[in-house]
């Protein structure tokens, strides 16, 4: 049986089910049992359909990995690892898993790649830097308890597969070396692409996380399985994690032909732009972004504040924007290319969004029918010729100015105020209140709002809701900056003052 949920959907498209319940005549197997079978069950009759989840083991078996890679080296050969013209990585670092210590590898090193979260600042003993580099290439330097768990448990997962090099950032890239950093962090993309494996660490908030399953006591909850009166039910131990790197997403642009612009997918950057936070709030990320410039110096970029790699703290599309939506873009956004010329974020934006004014049959009022296109002469010269021409998105929205407030009684905590809390704000004598989806904390006082994503709630029962989401701006030197994300009816928005602006977003 199946029931449906509301559903968030352009109007025109049926609501689709969103939660499916299917009788089974077999019971939940094991990861193993699953992985290790050699013939699947007939699946034409949907009870025999397998369950979706598995029974996890405490200890994961490294068998299915090692047939998996072999597999991939059979049907793939070298033709996914072949570097691009112009894209040979040279003086790439490894840690050799064997005698515990750097090395230096050339084009042909075979390895596998670490991705993890950092969320900490590395020691001085397990990072690299000038001071122990020497040191860390001497035979076992790099002695047990030294490492962050994550880093020594892809040791021993690197060699259980067969393998005897490992690329890690925090040792294979000098940290204390903005050359080595412009150089490396940029390809970080190509050094996943060109690995035999590349392991993803999503487990934990930090490095020191490990990988569940390579040790004992590494996972100590095992799944418990219920039946009654014919229903089994398993246990779900862990939610979803999308703590994925940024180059992971870069090199995913090759396999499932989706580019990125600063980690956010360019055919779905509307909905990609509504980015929440995953759990507790998130914080402005103030460090830089280095890469060589032309003449071979390091050049520092600020992370986008539209981003969520701009942000510390760990976020999400958002329940309702996952997966992204198949539908047109209302708002047409535009970077600078590496000409210096105003080019869209994606290249069909412009015949989509009339698309799109079409599907939803009467235009919204607050969109302006005719100004969308942006050219080099409407943004600032200082802007084009400086490091943010490398990351601004530019615009035409509507906008409102809004003073934000808290009412007497809520939590004196910014924490509470922006995890808990819905903004109170006013213009005039109108006042409304809209949840900061992002969870930052905004401080009382005046703020532009401007609109990113029309959204329609579908109901089966009342009339539909048009809702808006648009990003809390500050400005600095005629630049836009995210500061928070909020819901607003668009019925509510329509009795602001508003006006139609081109934004300048960093």
């Amino acid at each position: 049986m199946s029931f449906v949920t509301k559903n968030r959907v352009s109007p025109g498209l049926p609501p689709t089910p969103s939660i499916k319940f299917q009788r089974c005549d077999t019971g939940p197997p094991t990861v193993d049992a699953y992985c290790s079978a050699d013939t699947q069950t007939d699946w034409t009759q949907p009870q025999s359909q397998p369950y979706g989840g598995r029974i996890r083991a405490l200890i994961a078996n490294r068998e299915p990995f090692l047939r998996w890679k072999e597999m991939y080296r059979i049907r793939h050969g070298t033709s996914c690892v072949k570097p691009d013209k112009g894209t040979r990585i040279h003086g790439l670092r490894f840690i050799d898993v064997q005698r515990r210590c750097l090395i230096d590898g050339d084009e042909t090193s075979r390895y596998v790649a670490l991705s993890y979260l950092w969320d900490k600042a590395p020691s001085p003993e397990d990072k690299l830097c000038a001071e122990n580099a020497q040191r860390l290439y001497q035979p076992f330097s790099l002695t047990m308890g030294l490492l962050p768990a994550t880093v020594e448990d892809a040791i021993t997962v690197t060699a259980e597969l067969g393998e005897s090099f490992l690329w890690v950032d925090r040792l294979c890239i000098e940290q204390d070396n903005d050359i080595d950093k412009a150089k490396f962090m940029p390809q970080m993309h190509l050094i996943y692409g060109k690995a035999e494996v590349t392991i993803v660490a999503t487990a934990g908030s930090d490095c020191d996380a490990g990988l569940p399953g390579t040790r004992p006591t590494s996972r100590v909850k095992m799944q418990q399985v219920v039946s009654m009166n014919g229903i089994t039910v398993m246990e779900f131990l862990h939610p979803p994690c999308a703590a994925i790197g940024w180059g992971i997403l870069q090199q995913l642009q090759k396999g499932f032909n989706q580019r990125f612009y600063w980690a956010l997918p360019v055919s779905y950057i509307e909905d990609a732009l509504v980015w929440e936070a995953k759990q507790g709030i998130v914080t402005r990320n103030r460090t830089h972004h280095l890469q060589l410039n032309p003449n071979g110096n390091a050049e520092s970029i600020p992370f986008p504040s539209w981003s969520w790699i701009g942000w510390v703290g760990r976020a999400s599309t958002g329940s309702d924007s996952a997966p992204f939506r198949e539908l047109p873009p209302m708002i047409v956004f535009y970077k600078v290319s590496h000409e210096l010329e105003m080019e869209t974020v994606y290249p069909e934006a412009i015949e989509q969004r009339s698309r799109r004014v079409q599907l939803d049959g009467i235009p919204p009022p607050w969109l302006h029918p005719l100004k969308s296109s942006i050219t080099c002469d409407m943004v600032p010269r200082h802007i084009l010729e400086g490091p943010l021409a490398k990351t601004i998105l530019c615009f035409w929205t509507s906008i409102a100015r809004m003073r934000v407030f808290y009412r007497p009684g809520t939590p004196t905590t910014n924490e509470e105020k922006a995890f808990k809390y819905a903004l109170e704000l006013e213009q005039g004598d109108c006042e409304l209140n809209a949840r900061n989806m992002q969870t930052s904390f905004v401080e009382p006082g005046f703020y532009d709002f401007a609109v990113i994503r029309r959204e329609v709630f579908r109901h089966e029962v009342f009339s539909d809701e048009l809702e808006l989401n648009a990003l809390i701006l500050v400005w600095e030197e005629g630049v836009a900056y995210r500061i928070g994300l909020v819901e607003i009816k668009e019925e509510h928005w329509m009795k602001l003052q508003i006006e139609w602006r081109l934004i300048v977003l960093g």
